[in-house]
């Protein structure tokens, strides 16, 4: 009779079919990240433990590998969206079938929800995302990002909510807070286009370099940084006056320093010599006549000195100065030297040959203007080209290179002009 109930208790125990516990109920998959599936084995081991959609019309949306679980075990069911069939936000009731001792359990029911990831969702226009602003020297600058692609892999519901941004300018590998800085972004279109528009407005400052982020929010809460590089580059205009002002001060200094200073400092010394002469014929009254041919080459020589002073030729004006200033020490009983006074200029002789050459370099003289313009030309060509090219201008040093750019520029057409005043005493002969 023992062994009888013995049996009868065993073939209870074997008639009970395992089962199986669904661990996760509600599961949330991303087009690219797989999903977990965790079931129990209940009373026996399981095979073939697999799930797939209750919905037909929505088979093919996902894949799942088949496990084998063993008596009272935690097995795991990989999930695995395909990509493009779901789109994200979409929710799929799920079956989970399993058999055990070759016989079929009654499926468990699960359901997954869509939901593409933060990191998921990419801005493909660019990454980072350029901005180029534009200012006023040292002022407030600004700059749009417009219309740029926002996607997720599997197709979106609705577009991410723009979450907030910050900014912040740079120099070097520091960063440095903008308080009166801003970025707003902006999220327009539809689900299956979704547009980002970036705008950045940054306070005053000797910096052309700045950057931050803005934040996309996904359908899981989560936020995605867009990563946003803003270069500062003043307008053209600018800069263009800061080079013409160069040349415009190197051209001013070589005029003052080679033409105008040395020929007003030869007018005042025609007009002292000249007064110390008249005032040595006056106090010697009949001079010896050797002394009278020096006062005659005397006279000749401060006539030629005005003349070539008058030319643009004050180098050798005043040398011919200085020829007199001799003439006159050298004649007997000199004057004390007196303060230049206004007298009337003696005539100069008549021009000869020498005199129309001297014409022919007036206009040589007169090319220094023109060489000038035609340097600035080519200064603001190369200018332009590099201006062009830079990505961010506007910081005291840029504006400093570029006022020494004109200056050298202007600085090296000297050469060339000394050249060209080399011409006239080499053919200015009687």
């Amino acid at each position: 009779m023992a062994r009888l109930c013995r049996v009868a208790a065993v073939a209870a125990i074997c008639a009970t079919a395992a089962d199986l516990q669904v661990l996760d109920e509600d599961l949330r998959c991303g087009p690219r990240s797989p999903c977990v599936l965790r079931v129990r084995a209940q009373g026996g081991h399981l095979q073939r433990v697999h799930a797939k959609a209750a919905d037909a019309s929505q088979a093919g949306t996902f894949e799942s590998n088949s496990v084998f679980a063993p008596a009272d075990a935690v097995a795991a069911i990989t999930l695995k969206l395909n990509e493009g069939a779901a789109v994200n936000g979409a929710s799929i009731p799920i079956d989970i079938h399993f058999t055990s001792d070759g016989k079929a359990g009654s499926a468990k029911k699960a359901r997954l929800t869509v939901e593409a990831a933060a990191s998921e969702l990419v801005v493909f226009d660019s990454k980072p995302v350029y901005i180029l602003a534009k200012r006023n020297p040292l002022g407030a600058a600004s700059g749009v990002a417009g219309q740029l692609t926002v996607r997720s892999p599997a197709p979106l519901t609705r577009c991410p909510e723009a979450a907030g941004a910050d900014v912040y300018r740079t120099s070097g590998d520091e960063r440095y807070a903008l308080e009166d800085g801003s970025i707003t972004a902006g999220v327009t279109g539809t689900a299956s286009s979704c547009r980002l528009s970036i705008a950045v407005s940054l306070p005053p400052g000797n910096y052309t370099s700045a950057g931050g982020a803005a934040y996309l929010r996904a359908g899981s809460g989560k936020d995605i940084a867009v990563p946003i590089l803003i270069r500062i580059k003043d307008n053209w205009g600018w800069p263009l006056t800061v080079l013409i002002l160069g040349h415009a001060v190197m051209w001013s200094v070589r005029l003052w320093m080679g033409q105008i200073r040395p020929r007003r400092l030869n007018q005042s010394a025609l007009l002292r010599l000249s007064e110390e002469l008249r005032l040595f014929e006056a106090r010697v009254g009949d001079p010896a006549p050797e002394s009278r041919e020096t006062i005659r080459g005397i006279k000749v020589k401060l006539a030629g000195a005005r003349r070539l002073n008058e030319d643009g030729d004050a180098a050798a004006a005043a040398r011919t100065v200085a020829e007199a200033r001799s003439m006159l020490d050298g004649l007997s009983g000199a004057p004390v030297r007196m303060s230049a006074v206004a007298v009337e200029a003696a005539d100069a002789p008549a021009p000869g040959f020498m005199g129309r050459v001297r014409s022919a370099g007036d206009l040589i003289a007169a090319w220094d203007l023109p060489v000038e313009l035609v340097a600035m030309a080519i200064s603001i060509l190369i200018g332009s080209g590099l201006f062009a090219n830079a990505t961010q201008f506007g910081t005291y040093e840029d504006y400093l290179k570029v006022f020494l750019f004109g200056f050298g520029i202007s600085t090296s057409t000297q050469g060339f002009l000394a050249v060209l005043g080399q011409i006239r005493p080499a053919v200015a002969v009687e």
